[in-house]
């Protein structure tokens, strides 16, 4: 199947067309991205994306323009973050239809009435859309110290959005060695505690030193966890881990 074909709009199944295409195999293009099989297969199922430096080894690979990989990503990512507030992606404000008076509004009190629409729309959602997770302390992503514990506070998340019957809870991170996975210091990092790590995932993780967040690589005999820092590169392997949770949701703080 062509990767110009129309029919190929799932982003999932663009780069699964992508390799395809070039006769490689899921094994062979994650050697060449050096990440987990299962990520790639993932990636081609639609359940994870890949990152920005990723898109850019897959556009080489693929030999795809990287500006045609990128918008396909954004379009999904910006789907997907649509659907999970309940927003219609077929919902528009056509400034247009205004009644005339309305030209002379300065463009503050448009845009105040086009974010009124869509805080009304939210609104209509009841509360047992919703499933509070409670915010438990601090997630260190640098050097390894216990969880700080905080006053508790909660956020919501639409309850399609989490699987039944798992323990769900959320951290702030705090430090650098997580930074190129794009995870700063006040970002809040949701965890599912029942969820069981493939490569490549992104665990918080209880070692005999304490907790730390990091990527999770088992291998045949122990388990390593990796940093995503330039600045930060100690690895740990561990012949033993306590898998407190995945990440399953990462909320950036600007």
């Amino acid at each position: 199947m062509s990767v110009d074909n129309p029919m190929v709009t799932n982003f999932g199944a663009y780069l699964k067309s992508a390799r395809e295409g070039k006769n490689l195999t899921q094994r062979e293009i994650a050697d060449r991205l050096k990440v987990s099989q299962s990520q790639i297969g993932n990636w081609e199922l639609g359940i994870r994306f890949p990152s920005e430096k990723q898109l850019e080894a897959l556009s080489r690979a693929y030999e795809i323009p990287k500006d045609d990989l990128t918008k396909r990503w954004i379009e999904v990512k910006a789907g997907r973050a649509i659907q999970s507030v309940g927003i219609d992606k077929s919902y528009s404000f056509d400034i247009k239809k205004l009644p005339q008076a309305a030209e002379l509004r300065t463009a503050e009190e448009k845009l105040s009435e086009v974010l009124g629409a869509v805080r009304s729309m939210l609104g209509d959602r009841k509360e047992n859309d919703f499933v509070q997770i409670p915010i438990l302390g601090i997630a260190p992503a640098g050097d390894i110290i216990d969880v700080q514990q905080g006053d508790e506070d909660v956020i919501a998340l639409p309850r399609s959005a989490v699987i039944h019957a798992h323990e769900i809870f959320a951290l702030r991170a705090d430090g650098v060695s997580m930074e190129e996975a794009g995870i700063n210091t006040g970002d809040i990092c949701v965890f599912d505690a029942d969820a069981r790590p493939d490569d490549g995932d992104i665990v918080l993780a209880a070692t005999p030193d304490g907790i730390t967040m990091k990527y999770f690589f088992k291998k045949k005999d122990h388990v390593e966890l990796r940093p995503a820092s330039k600045t930060f590169k100690k690895v740990y392997k561990l012949r033993e881990v306590s898998i407190q949770g995945r990440l399953v949701y990462h909320i950036k703080k600007y």
